[in-house]
């Protein structure tokens, strides 16, 4: 518990350089406390049944105690959603029809096979990347019946930028959260246990951190549009 409350000092303060430089660059972006917290909470509590519980894809050097995983849940999950919310990517307006058979089909198509992939691939690693490309497909398609585009449905109509702003936020703060973790450690990745740590780190930073920020930052951005909507 110790370490997680000093990880959690450590994300705090991540935070808080994040707002100072997204305020320095005018990002035109803000941490909306009542909208990401519970968002970020919401995801934490969902991560540990899907991935610690059902699939056995993270677990903890401690003790998974209640009032750890609730900590965990609610204040680490929710402090990397108010970092996830400085991120300057929005959501754009599907403002037409055009090329939308395409998208759904696609989605429909990708959606289908992650999903089979969490229910029946043969490591947990796999089923792990099924269970998290669902999740993002999942809200990615929601976004679409709401009226929005996300980065994936951006990239499908050959906007670039929406993914190279997400990759870069997910190299970066997998990183950073690596390191933290690396000082202080909290969890473990369990499925990537018999591969060495260099090379468990590089995936996981190049790629896993991606099921994790993508859905959070799709959720955030949705709730708040619904909450600028009213």
């Amino acid at each position: 518990m110790t370490n997680l409350l000093l990880l959690l000092v450590m994300k705090a303060v991540l935070l808080a350089a994040a707002g100072l430089v997204a305020r320095r660059l005018m990002l035109g972006t803000t941490v909306r406390p009542w909208v990401a917290l519970p968002v970020g909470a919401a995801f934490g509590f969902l991560f540990h049944l899907v991935f610690h519980d059902r699939i056995n894809a993270i677990g903890f050097h401690a003790e998974p105690t209640t009032t750890l995983i609730a900590v965990n849940a609610v204040l680490s999950y929710g402090l990397t959603a108010m970092t996830v919310a400085l991120v300057p990517l929005h959501l754009a307006d599907r403002s037409s029809d055009a090329g939308a058979r395409g998208e759904w089909g696609y989605f429909a198509t990708t959606l289908v096979a992650a999903l089979l992939a969490a229910v029946f691939a043969p490591t947990e690693f796999t089923r792990a990347l099924g269970a998290g490309a669902a999740l993002m497909l999942g809200l990615e398609s929601l976004a679409l019946v709401l009226g929005h585009r996300g980065p994936i449905a951006r990239m499908l109509q050959g906007d670039l930028r929406g993914m190279g702003v997400l990759f870069v936020t997910t190299v970066v703060l997998g990183a950073l959260y690596e390191c933290l973790n690396l000082l202080f450690p909290v969890w473990v990745w369990t499925s990537l246990d018999a591969v060495p740590t260099w090379l468990r780190l590089t995936l996981m930073i190049g790629g896993g951190y991606v099921v994790l920020i993508h859905p959070l930052l799709m959720a955030i951005r949705l709730v708040e549009a619904r909450v600028s909507a009213s």
